[in-house]
């Protein structure tokens, strides 16, 4: 994703006011959902994110968390600070070594290995359902008591409607995800693993040893194992199922599927919704999804 000028104005601003010899803002990863940015201070690479107050405690607490768990690679805390001016905190991490996985010919190694990660990410509980949280004083915990409150917040009606009401599908089409979505609401209640919920090529890096790191952990929630892998399966396409080879087969695939329906809906009226002409890519992904629900 591109970057506006207030984006690069905002994050220099507020690393200049910290006394930063500021050089260059880039984004390590083109998801849209990415806040995270690559900065060039004082001729050295760290990355750095931009954060209220809440989302600042939550993402602190879950690099900590992760911190403490070897196994995890992630990108350690470098510095932290408020501005007044923007009322923002920022988080300055040191850069994981390597380049991210959409940069080299994907080994299939590789993918097996970031499937490997992905369990122990999920290997790791947390109460609650949805979006992190947390109170003074207390640990991590999702902000809903179920998970299918999480799905229907997540995906609306609003959103399914969205498909049928500007001929993306059709009302048929439609129900069928609606349907999904009532369905996966029902779904026996498990407990809840944290998820990366943004993982993708882009955010896992690699060199000459094999996985050396995940990044951006700003989109991560409470919530159930197929979920993510399934949002894993709505990046990587085809090279899904190298991924999940290294993360076992001991899942279930068919909810695998209900949740990349409702993914790619998701994605579908975002990206309609916005950039309706280069939506197309997110059409072919909702109806290969459809076609493996009907």
């Amino acid at each position: 994703m591109l970057l506006d000028n207030s984006q690069h104005i905002n994050v220099k601003d507020v690393l200049v006011r910290a006394g930063l010899d500021v050089r260059s803002i880039d984004k390590p990863s083109s998801g849209y959902a990415s806040s995270i940015f690559y900065c060039n201070i004082g001729g050295k690479y760290f990355y750095v994110s931009l954060l209220n107050e809440e989302r600042y405690t939550v993402l602190s607490l879950l690099l900590q968390r992760l911190g403490e768990n070897s196994f995890i690679p992630i990108a350690s805390i470098e510095d932290r600070g408020y501005d007044k001016q923007s009322e923002n905190y920022y988080l300055i991490q040191t850069p994981i070594a390597g380049v991210s996985l959409n940069r080299i010919s994907l080994r299939d190694s590789l993918l097996r290995e970031a499937g490997e990660i992905l369990r122990k990410i999920h290997s790791l509980s947390l109460k609650g359902y949805g979006r992190l949280v947390c109170s003074v004083g207390e640990d991590l915990r999702g902000k809903f008591d179920t998970w299918a409150d999480f799905i229907r917040e997540q995906i609306p009606l609003e959103t399914i409607n969205y498909l049928s009401e500007h001929g993306i599908l059709s009302v048929g089409q439609s129900e069928v995800i609606r349907k999904t979505r009532e369905e996966v609401c029902e779904m026996p209640l498990v407990s809840g693993s944290l998820l990366h919920n943004d993982y993708h090529r882009g955010h896992i890096y690699s060199d000459d040893n094999g996985i050396s790191g995940i990044i951006d952990w700003e989109a991560a929630i409470v919530g159930v194992a197929e979920y993510d892998l399934a949002m894993s399966a709505h990046f990587l396409g085809s090279d899904f199922p190298k991924l999940l080879k290294g993360y076992g087969s001991d899942v279930n695939s068919e909810h695998i599927q209900k949740y990349e329906l409702l993914i790619a809906a998701h994605k579908m009226v975002w990206a309609h919704s916005r950039h309706p002409s280069k939506s197309e890519t997110k059409r072919s992904i909702l109806n290969a999804a459809l076609s493996r629900i009907v």
